[in-house]
């Protein structure tokens, strides 16, 4: 018995020191859903990391990234939101094709599982439930053949925190 509830306290306490996320694993450009507005409403929303972009020789800020948004989100109407250094963050809406940019500085903070979004108007807080990857199939361009590359990227799921 007492060896059973050490062990448990131990795991317990071993689960609670890990993260599931890492802040550098965060920094980045991620995209949700924002059907009927779930970004701002809904309880549980997952985001996917963009990740992947085209492989050539240009100029590499002007490389598209190549994950199917409109596929993993079911829909043309999604929130892109890129988590940048020093805490700031840019948040802004598509309904493709057109883009609709948040002027308001944001601030983001990740503690404890806890991704905070704050500005001046607003505090959001989301719980990570789950990290994992989705894979995609990608059409590799300039082959002589119609040949296909699968692709991964990270996906979390969060819950909003009221």
């Amino acid at each position: 018995m007492k060896f059973s509830v050490i062990l448990f306290l131990l795991l317990t306490n071993m689960l609670n020191a890990q993260s599931q996320l890492s802040r550098k694993e965060l920094k980045g450009q991620w995209f949700v859903s924002n059907t009927d507005s779930s970004f701002f409403t809904a309880d549980t929303l997952i985001f996917f990391k963009q990740t992947n972009k085209e492989k050539w020789d240009g100029l590499k800020d002007k490389r598209q990234y190549l994950e199917p948004v409109q596929e993993y989100v079911d829909a043309s109407n999604y929130v892109n939101l890129e988590f940048k250094k020093w805490g700031k963050a840019d948040l802004w809406q598509t309904w493709a094709p057109m883009n609709a940019f948040w002027t308001i500085p944001i601030k983001w903070n990740f503690k404890n599982d806890i991704i905070t979004l704050k500005s001046e108007k607003f505090i959001w807080k989301f719980k990570v439930i789950s990290v994992g990857q989705v894979k995609f199939e990608h059409l590799i361009a300039n082959h002589s053949e119609r040949k296909y590359e699968t692709l991964s990227t990270p996906s979390i799921t969060v819950k909003r925190i009221k």
